[in-house]
């Protein structure tokens, strides 16, 4: 039995990526886990409220922004298709100069009006501000280097500077909470000594893979289109995954402590499922029109996410209670907690499998559909600033347009199908 499990693994790609973004992005992950504990612990409820939402801003713009890391990720594949891989370092040196002037120019604009952001928070003092404007900077730098080492499929390499990254940021932060001060600003600076850490390696390794690829004249595929595209609908996703702790900590900051915690434990079901949607990506690569094989992948990948979240959901939710107690020492968490957490765990479960149908249409230029997530985005902050006037109803609303979304889009996908099989037969 165990040559046969072998011999899969070795034949099956898809898999052993998989496997092997599962394990690097597990250990990550886990580590992130583990910073969580510490900062919740150590941090007050308010200043952890402060660090998850600056935190929260953060992977707002994460997922827009990772619309660079979707285009190099897919140029770079195309690139290696026509044997022009040394044409990678062109690629790079092209976005890098571009992103690094877009990344001051936010920077030295959240300095500018760090006042007026710390006063839309609530926040008592602008300093964490001053943190967050330097982390700005490497966020539009770090998608470069996930897209050219996905585009790669170098995923051990990925998995390996997210590791490292996350290793950092976990020992300095605890260091500078335990031993230091205990303030939301030391966990968002530890975020970033992380965050530059991953940078710093990730440019490494890339050099190191491309050494001997020379590069050619041939110019190089044109992205501008596909990046302002996939910009506005990856910033639809990112509201609909991110913005709820925004969203509390500015319309009930009574309740922002308490919600920072539920969301933070409840999106640890995203992040597992996220293995799958990475690895299935450069193979549904296509300069063509799609195919069966493609659908037949993406059939696959939504059958292992929905049954991975739904196992994960499961038992989050019969363990929640104790995971509050173990992590942030909270032994008895109130009845709104509980139920925050409940309604965040099963709100994971759409989005996931959300996220991955938007992936696989980015992967084949299909965008039209993906407009309808700017739409649902749209609506779920109109509703909140609305008419939503508690956080059972925000997390209502959330529920119901990442179900309504998805299924929007799944539906079409699978028409799409069903005219190519037709088209094939006939």
């Amino acid at each position: 039995m165990q040559p046969l499990r072998l011999n899969f693994l070795k034949n099956d790609k898809f898999a052993k990526d998989s496997i092997i973004l599962f394990i690097g992005l597990f250990v990550a992950h886990l580590l992130t886990f583990l910073f969580q504990v510490i900062m919740g612990r150590k941090l007050i409820s308010d200043e952890y409220a402060i660090l998850i939402t600056l935190l929260g801003i953060l992977n707002i713009f994460v997922i827009p922004i990772g619309v660079i890391a979707t285009t190099i990720n897919r140029y770079s594949s195309l690139l290696i298709q026509q044997n022009r891989k040394g044409d990678i370092k062109r690629l790079l040196n092209y976005w890098l100069k571009r992103m690094l002037i877009l990344g001051l120019f936010l920077s030295i604009i959240s300095y500018l009006f760090s006042e007026s952001i710390a006063n839309f928070f609530h926040l008592d003092r602008q300093t964490p501000i001053y943190i967050f404007a330097i982390i700005v900077i490497g966020l539009f730098l770090r998608p470069i280097i996930d897209g050219i080492l996905m585009g790669m499929q170098t995923f051990f390499y990925w998995s390996l500077i997210n590791i490292l990254g996350w290793l950092v940021r976990f020992i300095v932060g605890a260091f500078l909470v335990i031993y230091i001060s205990s303030f939301a600003g030391w966990g968002l600076l530890s975020h970033g000594i992380g965050f530059y850490g991953a940078i710093t390696l990730g440019m490494g390794l890339i050099f190191k893979k491309l050494y001997n690829h020379n590069q050619t004249d041939t110019p190089l595929p044109k992205t501008n289109n596909y990046v302002l595209v996939t910009f506005f609908i990856l910033l639809g996703y990112s509201i609909l995954l991110s913005a709820d702790v925004i969203l509390v900590k500015h319309l009930f900051p009574s309740s922002a402590g308490d919600f920072s915690y539920a969301s933070v434990l409840a999106k640890m079901i995203f992040f597992i499922s996220q293995p799958f949607t990475i690895a299935m990506f450069p193979r549904v690569v296509s300069e063509k029109n799609e195919t069966s094989f493609h659908f037949k992948l993406y059939l696959k990948t939504l059958f292992i996410i929905l049954f991975v979240t739904i196992f994960t959901a499961t038992i989050f939710i019969f363990l929640s209670s104790f995971f509050f107690d173990i992590i942030y020492g909270i032994s008895k968490p109130s009845f709104e907690l509980i139920g925050w957490a409940h309604t965040l765990a099963w709100c994971m479960i759409p989005l996931s499998l959300l996220n991955t149908s938007i992936y696989y249409n980015l992967a084949l230029n299909n965008f039209r559909i993906n407009f309808v997530v700017i739409l649902f985005g749209i609506l779920y902050l109109l509703f909140a600033f609305i008419s939503i006037t508690e956080v059972d109803g925000l997390l209502s609303i959330l529920f119901l347009i990442s179900i309504i979304s998805f299924f929007f889009i799944f539906i079409n996908n699978f028409i799409g199908f069903l005219r190519i099989n037709k088209g094939s037969q006939s």
